[in-house]
């Protein structure tokens, strides 16, 4: 027998819809992030390198966007230029995942094309799976802060190309503007259960947009340290995000990239990428040469005492005979022993530019080393200032050393290289 009854019961029905986390209030200006496959142009013709150009801010979308321009690439895997102030987390950590999964590098750098620059309203973006022409752009700031490091995390090989900078800040949580409806539900009582006959809206309220900002305990925390660990780099990368609130912005020390792990290696954006650093004919490019080096000088650079050690850099200067580059290799030496940790030395040039020399966790004695341009090195060979930042932790991790030297000249003995710089105004 079934017993039938009416019921009609008043009932409020709402369901909270969290938006995804913008770690940056920054990352909402600005065109959203766009995927361009580049190819470089050059004699190499067919055999001229790929990147995927990817700039911009990261908004729920943008996976998909990044999706359509994986479907065209079928198995190759060419690197990722990434310049992004950051944006929404879960979708930085879906294609997180998919680079991670696909085994992409990925850098932070910037891309110059040959033309217009797409995305712009008078230039269209280009056809799925045809390239633009384009070059990695040297000398010029490239960022990737707030979500974009869950990117740049993604990558099976993670680099800092030329003066590249990584920041990151606390996490900030946004709850969008919503209406809670309210609803009368009319039921009846089948066999003593109750089942919903049909419902009917009587109301709503408005709920104002809410944001706050995570606190150190929050499961998001927990959530991107474990990501982290995933992909290799150390969960103490988190610290780092409680040490600028979400309008500011902390920019991560080259000590830091490379005791978290972030980041393993610091190159010239030409020297990644596979391309020519000097421009050859096709004849040339076919015959294998190994790699000379001629030295060009040495410098011995005392640095201002601005705490108890006594710092000094051996700096030395060689010429890459096949690309006309000039290689900087910097050895520090703390209280008379050659420093063994983490390390870094950042060159500020009066002409605004900057050139960082890195020595990853784990490369134990090894000297830092970068590539510096003809004209950077022809500005220290006549005596122009130069801003020093030298930046260590040792090996232990109990001390960070920490030294600026002001602008001034760099005294470069051994030095023969009037030929180099006669052309270099």
């Amino acid at each position: 027998m079934v017993a039938f009854s009416t019921l009609r019961l008043l009932c409020v029905v709402f369901t909270l819809i969290l938006s995804p986390l913008i770690l940056s209030p920054m990352a909402l200006a600005g065109p959203s992030m766009r995927f361009v496959l580049v190819k470089a142009e050059g004699p190499c013709g067919a055999a001229c390198p790929e990147w995927i150009s990817a700039e911009g801010k990261i908004v729920a979308e943008t996976p998909a966007a990044f999706n359509a321009l994986l479907r065209t690439l079928g198995k190759r895997r060419p690197p990722i230029l990434l310049h992004s102030p950051g944006g929404h987390v879960e979708a930085a950590v879906e294609i997180g995942r998919t680079l991670r999964r696909l085994g992409f590098d990925t850098a932070v750098g910037r891309t110059r094309f040959e033309g217009c620059y797409p995305g712009q309203p008078d230039c269209p973006m280009p056809v799925p799976g045809k390239s633009m022409a384009g070059r990695p752009l040297e000398g010029y700031n490239s960022v990737c802060s707030s979500a974009c490091v869950i990117l740049l995390a993604a990558g099976k090989k993670r680099v800092m190309l030329g003066r590249a900078f990584v920041g990151v800040h606390q996490l900030k949580v946004t709850r969008p503007e919503q209406s809670v409806q309210r609803y009368r539900i009319h039921y009846r009582i089948e066999d003593g259960r109750r089942v919903e006959v049909r419902r009917e809206v009587i109301g709503s309220v408005r709920v104002e947009r809410e944001e706050f900002v995570a606190t150190a305990k929050d499961k998001r925390y927990v959530q991107l340290a474990r990501y982290f660990v995933q992909m290799g780099v150390g969960a103490e990368l988190i610290d780092l995000f409680h040490l600028a609130p979400p309008e500011k912005m902390h920019w991560v020390s080259a000590a830091d990239l490379g005791k978290t792990r972030l980041v393993g290696l610091w190159q010239g954006p030409r020297e990644f990428l596979g391309l020519p650093l000097a421009q050859q004919t096709s004849a040339q490019a076919s015959v294998f040469r190994p790699e000379t080096f001629t030295a060009l000088g040495k410098a011995d650079l005392r640095l201002a005492p601005q705490n108890p050690h006594d710092a000094r850099l051996e700096i030395e200067f060689t010429l890459h005979d096949q690309s006309r580059q000039v290689r900087l290799s910097v050895l520090p030496v703390i209280d008379g022993q050659n420093f063994r940790g983490t390390s870094s030395v950042l060159l500020e040039m009066e002409d605004g530019k900057a050139y960082l020399a890195l020595r990853p966790e784990g490369s134990h004695a090894m000297p830092m080393r970068s590539t510096i341009p003809q004209a950077a090195f022809c500005q220290l060979r006549r005596d122009r200032p130069v801003r020093i930042t030298f930046e260590a932790q040792g090996e232990d991790r109990r001390e960070t050393i920490f030294i600026r030297r002001d602008p001034q000249p760099i005294s470069i003995s051994g030095l023969d290289a009037a030929k180099l710089c006669a052309a270099v105004p």
